[in-house]
């Protein structure tokens, strides 16, 4: 595990104390400390100004001031954020902590209670609270301006085309143009255009746009506040001086006096369909002179073709002409198919746009045929092919050597058949089911290699005697190891056969036999190490008051040999005040009572006494006890520590600067710390003169009700947020965590004063809100993504994509949504994203299943958004849709080979 490391400074002219601070902090587990050293409190200061510190560690009383002065320098310093300091006194003053907290401490030790523990636990409570309340509004101020930065890298780096534009109006206020306010990247690129052209007008740059009738309709927004959707646009006009005519999709929305627009130049995609359909008309040309049977279904499943060799197939499978089936859907002309891998297979040659191959077997004319189904534009092309024969002489082999291995599969024994180079040849089904390795792991290897390594020798001794003595084996006996790492005992009979180079075996799992056999000798050994293994004390006594006998736990614990302590009555080692009920209980026992949870005293070798707690029983007949003793002189002592820390409890109590309370459930204050009135204004006799519910803003109290009733239930409170009047009538935000204590009908909180963080969440929300204005109305898929994978934001297009809500998707893992639906996309993400948070962009394609039935191919791209230095803040994720332009360079593709398939048939 990971810690943190942190810069503290020890302020302390007493070299000792130093040195035992050092050791203690250098010891901590969880935190890494840089260590500086000061003796003065203008040597504390000197270091305090020349580099960042975490925390100090101040002395009270040092030769040149007191810690009271440094604390006051340290904050007159133009310190913005003092680190925070914890105070040091050898003087255990109450008014000295009261002083130090108020000028500024974080906490506060005594120099005669402190231990590494308590030590190591304040300085890292200081730092972490000393950070908190330092970070929090600066941490939300960057936060806003992260947004702000992320808002415009995000709209900069767009491969979907972006632009902002104004109204110009003359002196009517009627709208005569529109001013290019902004463009990104993409649509810069797109109208061939450059920076310098932002601010000229849209009929300047495009003279033919007031003619296309486009102008009114972007005036539309802006007059009526719906947005603009035009699909399939098809637009001319000069673009960075040639003339051309484009194919367009485009968004607007009206944006103040003007409106965003976000567009797509789809001319390439349209262009692609366009030579698709031309190819088509060639093909079928070619299917006209095909002597295999081929048919055409089109995507509505009816038969719009079949050559000659496929009307012959479907008159004998039909009964039915040309003239009878083409034009009708393929499931009414074959009901047979129907739930069949007929069905299943074309419906995924069509839906996935995959090629399919399958066999299918047709009874009624006992035929088997082997079916092909490629996909296109226009549906289904199915090629047929007889196989009867095939599959018939297939059938005859099959069922052959399924009767002759029909009694080596059936064996409950492990049958195998190996070469003498070490490997099996043949195995049983037994073998799976006796190993946990498949049979085609156990034929891979050499058997010796799963043999027990104690094992090897002697079976590689009886191997070479198989080969050369042709030893037939009996009762031979060795480990093999299981897929699961443990090991089975196997016992063999074996008959080698050298001439074939094979040996022919029967194994019997005698695992069970071997584990009882060790479980009856490890009985007998556990009983004889009973007494020695114990960490508890262990001892028979007899009615006479003497041991008889004891385990070495007793000199461990007491320092007392065996002999001393059964040399002496026992009573002898008892404490002096528990001798009397000590004898009590040994009389109960020699009645035949049990003693449970008997405490008492035993003299140690050097004199001091430890706490046992006994359990005993006597046997009456042998006139013998039996008892088991557990240290607990750790636990007596714990119970006097928790009784001083008690007192200390209620000293911090006072000291908190947070707000510290104990409420009844009937609603009062029964108890507060000082700094309430600190952050409110009312006194505490104030406060618990009435219900604490007269103090909480309105809007506030429905909800505290309900966290007030939770305690009651019994159920703790955490981060609880609410609004409490101060004495000037103003409101401040209190973060209340609460536990109750039902027996005493109270419950215990924590507050503390978050007014200023959440005046700066207010601001941060309003940003974000600009920021989402174009970021929802993108045709791109976007998201924004942490540098450790997790989904922040994602927008509605992105949503839409797999029909999912963003509460589903925000804040989970973005390799663990559904756009990475294999394990091979998620491992090529969280190597984008290992790349991005670099500072490296990645872009390749993705497909995934939409909701629809089909898939979505995406050009896919992976950037990192950085800051003024250059450090990585966020990733953006943005998949551009190009499930169509792919679909038609596939179909094209595809056309073009079936039609050079098809001129090689015809010859």
């Amino acid at each position: 595990m990971s810690t943190s490391t942190y810069t503290l400074l020890i302020v302390e002219d007493f070299l000792a104390d130093r040195e035992l601070y050092r050791r203690a902090l250098l010891t901590d587990s969880n935190s890494t400390y840089c260590l500086l050293e000061a003796e003065s409190v203008a040597e504390g200061l000197e270091i305090c100004d020349g580099q960042q510190i975490d925390a100090v560690l101040l002395d009270y009383l040092l030769p040149d001031a007191d810690g009271l002065e440094f604390l006051a320098e340290l904050s007159a310093r133009n310190h913005r954020y003092p680190p925070p300091v914890v105070m040091l006194t050898g003087q255990g003053s109450e008014s000295i902590a009261v002083r130090a907290i108020k000028a500024g401490a974080q906490d506060y030790l005594i120099k005669r209670d402190l231990t590494p523990e308590l030590l190591q636990w304040t300085m890292r409570n200081a730092i972490l609270q000393g950070r908190g309340y330092a970070n929090d509004n600066s941490r939300l101020r960057r936060q806003l301006q992260q947004c702000q930065e992320r808002f415009k890298i995000s709209i900069d780096n767009m491969r979907e085309c972006v632009a902002i534009f104004s109204a110009i109006r003359d002196e009517s206020g009627q709208i005569i143009d529109f001013r290019f306010d902004y463009l990104n990247s993409a649509a810069l690129e797109n109208n061939r255009m450059t920076v310098k052209d932002i601010g000229k007008s849209l009929c300047e740059v495009f003279p033919a746009f007031g003619r296309s009738g486009l102008f009114e309709e972007y005036c539309q927004p802006i007059a009526t506040g719906q947005p603009l959707i035009k699909e399939e646009l098809i637009y001319e006009d000069v673009f960075g001086g040639e003339r051309l005519t484009r194919a367009y999709s485009i968004h607007a929305t009206k944006l103040d006096d003007g409106f965003v627009s976000c567009w797509r130049d789809e001319t390439a995609q349209r262009k692609a369909e366009r030579e698709l359909k031309a190819a088509d008309l060639k093909l079928v040309e070619i299917w006209e002179s095909m002597t295999d049977a081929y048919v055409t279904l089109d995507r509505d499943w009816r038969i719009v073709y079949t050559n000659s060799e496929a009307t012959e197939i479907y008159r004998q499978t039909s009964g039915l002409a040309p003239a009878e089936y083409l034009g009708r859907s393929h499931w009414d002309v074959f009901p047979w198919t129907m739930g069949t891998i007929v069905e299943r297979e074309y419906r995924r040659a069509m839906a996935d746009r995959v090629a399919v191959h399958f066999e299918i077997f047709y009874e009624p004319t006992k035929n088997w045929f082997e079916v092909r189904a490629y996909p296109s534009t226009e549906g289904l092309g199915l090629y047929f092919q007889d196989i009867n024969q095939r599959k018939l002489d297939e059938l005859a082999r099959i069922a052959a050597e399924a009767e002759r291995d029909r009694f080596f599969n059936l064996s409950i024994d492990l049958l195998a058949i190996g070469n003498f180079d070490g490997y099996f040849t043949r195995i049983n089904p037994a073998w799976e089911q006796a190993l946990g390795y498949t049979t085609a792991e156990l034929l891979a290897r050499p058997f010796v290699d799963l043999v027990h390594p104690d094992d090897r020798e002697i079976t590689e001794a009886a191997l070479r005697r198989g080969l050369n003595e042709s030893w037939v084996s009996t009762d031979f006996e060795n480990r093999y190891r299981c897929k699961d790492g443990s090991y089975r005992w196997l016992s063999w009979s074996t008959m080698p056969y050298p001439e074939q180079n094979l040996m022919y075996g029967i194994a019997r799992d005698v695992t069970e036999r071997k584990r009882m056999e060790a479980e009856r000798l490890a009985a007998q050994e556990e009983r004889d190490r009973f007494f020695n293994l114990s960490i508890d004390l262990l001892a028979i006594g007899n009615f006479d008051g003497y041991f008889t006998r004891i385990d070495p736990s007793f000199e461990r614990v007491l320092g007392l040999t065996e002999a001393e302590l059964m040399a002496r009555p026992f009573i002898e080692f008892v404490h002096p005040d528990d001798r009397e009920h000590t004898l009590a209980a040994a009389r109960s026992l020699s009645l035949g009572d049990e003693v449970i949870n008997f405490e008492n005293r035993y003299r140690c070798q050097d004199g001091s006494y430890r706490w046992i707690l006994w359990n005993a029983m006597s046997h009456i007949p042998s006139q013998l006890w039996y008892a088991i003793g557990h240290d607990v002189t750790e636990r007596k002592q714990l119970e006097a520590d928790r009784l001083e820390a008690e007192q200390d409890r209620d000293r911090f109590f006072n000291l908190s600067i947070d707000l510290l309370a104990i409420g009844s459930f009937e609603g009062y204050f029964t108890r507060l710390n000082p700094a309430v009135e600190q952050i409110l204004g009312f006194t505490r006799a104030e406060l618990m003169a009435e219900p604490f519910m007269n103090f909480v803003h309105p809007d506030d109290r429905e909800s505290t009700l309900a966290g007030a009733q939770s305690l009651v239930d019994g159920e703790p409170m955490v981060s609880c947020e609410n609004r409490y009047r101060c004495k000037d009538g103003s409101y401040r935000w209190i973060s209340w965590n609460a536990i109750p204590h039902a027996p005493d009908r109270v419950w215990y909180a924590t507050g503390h004063d978050i007014t200023e963080r959440k005046q700066a969440e207010a601001a941060l929300r309003e940003s974000e809100q600009k920021f989402s204005a174009i970021f929802e109305q993108s045709f791109e898929l976007m998201g924004i993504i942490s540098l450790n994978g997790v989904v922040l934001d994602v927008n509605q297009t992105a949503l839409d994509s797999i029909s999912a809500r963003k509460e589903d998707i925000a804040g989970e893992y973005f390799w663990d949504t559904p756009w990475w639906h294999t394990e091979r996309l998620q491992q090529q993400l969280k190597a984008a994203i290992d790349r991005a948070g670099n500072g490296e962009f990645s872009r390749y394609e993705v497909q995934f299943p939409i909701p629809n039935g089909t898939t979505m191919t995406t050009d896919f791209s992976m950037k990192p958004v950085l800051d003024e230095a250059d450090r990585v803040l966020m990733l953006v994720a943005e998949a551009h849709d190009i499930t169509e332009r792919k679909r038609a360079e596939r179909d094209l593709q595809e056309a073009q080979e079936r039609l050079q398939a098809g001129i090689e048939v015809a010859g």
